[in-house]
């Protein structure tokens, strides 16, 4: 594995070594009893004074007291596996035995998937837990038919945290609230350990993960003992015209992949015992019949694809619990047939792709076979995740009048909604207990947007575009707790955002095409939450503001600096900052002079 790769490391004092097992033990009653002590020391020798090593080790170490664990863990790290030779391979080493300690099966089975990803790569933490979730990594105790969605992702989210505690995945750089990495010495040794060379390690993975289309797709040879696939992020890819039978094959991951030529009916008849399928943007414009053979199949990803329909065939995939369509803008027909037997089906998620729903058919549209309406979606009992585009009032009268939807609903767009007033939408926010996503576009009486302390409590993103919002209004004591990102695009009316000030959570800020806003924050007395505005913000983006001069009228501690920023008339503008520091920000205002 790699054994003639030359691996810069920057290796520690003996002294430096154990100061750093020992903070990362963080038990100083352990390391001090002068049977352990020993042992300890030898353990740290073993890691030959490299960080990630110590570090993994360490954490792995961090609760063990007793005599026999030390020693088990000194003849573990002793022993000279022949496989593991030079200065990578001891890390490697390392690594693994800090990957045995881990707690549970879930756990190593948990971080060997993350391997699949290419590398580098900051996993999305949601993405993450919905591949597990369809892998029945979260099921405890549980059939998967009676697991309740919210609890797996509980359980899922939780897995990621003992694995950030374990020191073996990461959390991603650019977004550290939402998404992870594994180190890539972390991801070397899962796809050695996964690669079937291993002893002891009977999953074998096939991972050509952002190789590039000039990079040779593996051999044909190797697909026949894989259990897990991933063709992920590769743009174009070529499939072979001969696919072999893999019984042993759970897990198949394409995504990104549009410009994918090949047959994909010969993948679904090879791969029968698959459980997770992503198809997300790939060149897939068609689900062919044979989808209706993956019966345990529990996850299916066709976001970002030309579909245009759905085959009954769909319907046969009675195990599928989690179905994700978002941003399939052609789709035009769902026959009743590809939804209705999907009686586990507890998470359907179509957010963005713009489907004209209809609350219910009248007989006509049922002679002209025009598909499922949402009244055949109330009569999935399992469904408990929903997320979807509604265009019509009817639509969304009728989704207000169904309990099972509004407790069901986090993923919402109302576009273009007729009759829709601020009344209206503050009654329809009041119900969705468990809103996530909120998009609102060219609804042409909302006028006014208010928010109460005790609405949509859950709710991560809103996004308004193109409505003739003048006002908008946040009340009570920490109103929407849980929003991070906030979008604004083309509310020509709205001449600020200072409300936005007392939003405790704001991570990411985009405004854009607003052809009159002058200032961001307005008033002498800007709201604010721990003495300044956006406590949390990362990120914000300021685009074709062509009226825009200052941020705010007065200095604000968001800005940490003596004079307030004031921004040119500019049409773009853009700041990214890492808790605003003051050299990113003094950087963006130099290059806007420039």
């Amino acid at each position: 594995m790699g054994a003639h790769e030359k691996v810069k490391v920057n290796l520690l004092s003996k002294g430096q070594s154990w100061e750093l097992f020992h903070t990362t033990v963080r038990a100083n009653a352990i390391l001090d009893n002068p049977s352990i002590r020993p042992l300890a020391e030898k353990v740290v020798t073993q890691c030959g004074g490299l960080p990630l090593a110590l570090i993994t080790v360490g954490r792995a170490m961090a609760n063990k007291k007793l005599l026999q664990e030390w020693r088990a863990a000194v003849e573990a790290l002793q022993d000279n596996a022949p496989e593991l030779r030079g200065m990578k391979d001891r890390v490697l080493k390392s690594l693994k035995f800090s990957f045995d300690w881990l707690r549970t099966d879930t756990l190593r089975c948990c971080l060997l998937y993350c391997s699949l990803f290419p590398g580098d790569f900051e996993i999305d933490r949601e993405q993450l837990v919905e591949y597990w979730i369809g892998e029945g990594f979260t099921d405890v105790g549980e059939s998967t038919s009676d697991a309740d969605m919210d609890r797996a992702r509980g359980r899922g989210h939780t897995l990621i945290t003992d694995l950030e505690a374990a020191c073996l995945l990461e959390r991603g750089k650019s977004d550290e609230t939402n998404r992870v990495k594994l180190h890539d010495t972390v991801r070397d040794m899962a796809l050695w350990l996964t690669s079937g060379s291993v002893q002891g390690y009977n999953k074998k993975f096939l991972v050509h993960a952002r190789e590039g289309p000039e990079a040779p797709l593996l051999g044909t040879e190797r697909w026949g003992d894989a259990t897990r696939i991933s063709f992920m992020d590769n743009w174009e890819l070529i499939l072979p015209s001969s696919i072999p039978y893999c019984p042993n094959a759970e897990t198949l991951l394409m995504n990104g992949n549009p410009h994918t030529v090949g047959v994909y009916d010969a993948l679904f008849t090879s791969l029968p015992m698959l459980r997770v399928l992503d198809l997300s943007h790939t060149g897939i414009a068609e689900l062919p019949a044979s989808i209706g053979l993956l019966v345990h199949l529990q996850y299916l990803n066709i976001s970002l694809t030309r579909m245009v329909s759905l085959p009954k065939e769909l319907g046969k995939l009675v195990n599928l619990r989690q179905l994700v369509m978002r941003w399939t803008r052609n789709l035009r027909r769902i026959p009743l047939e590809a939804f209705l037997p999907l009686s586990r089906l507890q998470s359907l998620n179509m957010s963005g792709s713009h489907y004209s729903w209809r609350w219910e058919l009248t007989e006509s549209d049922a002679e002209q076979q025009r598909g499922a309406c949402l009244r055949d979606l109330e009569r999935l009992d399992g469904l408990s995740e929903l997320g979807l585009d509604i265009t019509t009032s009817d639509c969304l009268n009728g989704l207000l009048s169904s309990r099972r939807f509004t407790r069901s609903m986090r993923f919402l767009s109302l576009l273009v909604v007729d009759g829709l007033t601020p009344s209206r939408l503050q009654a329809a926010l009041s119900s969705m207990e468990k809103l996530q996503v909120l998009r609102l576009s060219h609804c042409a009486q909302v006028e006014e947007l208010r928010f109460t302390a005790d609405q949509v409590q859950s709710l991560v993103t809103l996004v308004l575009s193109s409505l003739p919002l003048s006002r908008v209004v946040v009340d009570g004591e920490a109103p929407l707790r849980c929003l991070r990102r906030l979008e604004i695009t083309g509310c020509h009316s709205l001449r600020h955002i200072t409300w936005a000030g007392r939003l405790p959570c704001i991570e990411s800020i985009v405004v854009s095409c607003f052809d009159s806003m002058e200032e961001l924050l307005e008033g002498d007395e800007v709201d604010v939450v721990e003495g300044r505005p956006f406590p949390m913000l990362r990120m914000m983006n300021l685009r074709l503001l062509p009226m825009l001069k200052s941020i705010a009228p007065t200095p604000i501690a968001f800005f940490r600096e003596s004079q307030g920023l004031l921004l040119p008339r500019a049409e773009e503008a853009s700041i990214w900052s890492q808790q605003c520091r003051k050299d990113q920000v003094d950087r963006w205002r130099a290059g806007m002079h420039t």
